[in-house]
């Protein structure tokens, strides 16, 4: 998969989009005319209420599809606020005789949170290496470089890169993960100095390292214009373009088959 899990997306839609359902069920269950208690949200005593019942599921939408380490923390708090919040309503509302909807709203938190909790779910949030959709668009290339860690000088072959780093064969030497290094190589006589961290070791054709960039403002620019150039040449490393195998309708067909297509898969070797 080569874009945003579906998933997580159809989690934050499911948020984002919840008040209204929430709104018609509401009315439903307590026979009320949709208008009148539309309004009723906006009377000065129930606005606190309304700011729980229409902004807070959107926020934990967003913060969901935002797919950050803050938004996970974010989104449980969120969602407890919004539990407590529905306990207390429904203890001061003693007109409101059955349980029913508090025992449905506490299921479906439950289920929710319980799904963000799955290993393979929160470590997306964690480890901003495994969104592989957040990936800078990938060029292929043929440098002949130059790496260099402490006072070790290695050659190497950069074989693509991005905005945010680079992928280089080694052979000879081969830096610790988290090692600082500097990568320098030439594209039609410009000389590229890049500073980044070495992530992973994998094989490419031959073994090598990611690295990802630790950008100043000149290599941001110089990168940058490096990567416009190789965009108009049609470098651009299509199989990272996403496909139909990516489409909504494919995914579906994939849960029907196996419900392991509710769990994003994690490649824990997506390059920079």
């Amino acid at each position: 998969m080569k874009r945003r899990p579906w998933p997580i997306v159809l989690l934050a839609f499911f948020h984002i989009f919840s008040p209204v359902g929430n709104f018609f069920f509401n009315a439903q269950y307590v026979n009320a005319n949709r208008l009148a208690y539309f309004k009723a949200h906006f009377i000065q005593e129930n606005l606190v209420g309304s700011l729980f019942f229409f902004l807070l599921p959107p926020i934990a939408g967003l913060t969901i599809y935002a797919c950050k380490k803050w938004s996970f923390w974010v989104y449980l708090g969120i969602m407890s606020v919004i539990l407590v919040h529905s306990v207390i309503n429904w203890g001061s509302r003693p007109e409101v005789g059955s349980i029913v909807p508090l025992l449905i709203l506490f299921t479906v938190n439950i289920v929710l949170v319980a799904y963000l909790l799955i290993p393979a779910v929160r470590t997306i949030y964690f480890d901003p290496r495994l969104r592989w959709w957040e990936t800078k668009p990938r060029y292929s290339v043929d440098y002949d470089a130059e790496v260099k860690f402490n006072e070790t000088v290695a050659h190497a072959k950069v074989v693509n890169l991005s905005e945010s780093g680079l992928f280089a064969q080694m052979k000879d030497f081969m830096p610790d993960d988290g090692s600082r290094i500097e990568v320098s190589f030439k594209d039609d006589g410009t000389l590229y100095i890049a500073v980044g961290t070495a992530i992973h070791h994998q094989r490419q054709g031959e073994m090598g390292i990611g690295v990802q960039f630790v950008h100043t403002s000149d290599s941001t620019r110089s990168l940058k214009f490096l990567i416009r150039k190789l965009n108009i040449e049609g470098k651009r490393i299509q199989w990272r373009e996403p496909g139909p195998e990516d489409s909504l309708l494919s995914w579906f067909s994939e849960v029907i088959k196996s419900p392991k297509g509710l769990v994003p898969k994690v490649n824990k070797k997506n390059n920079t």
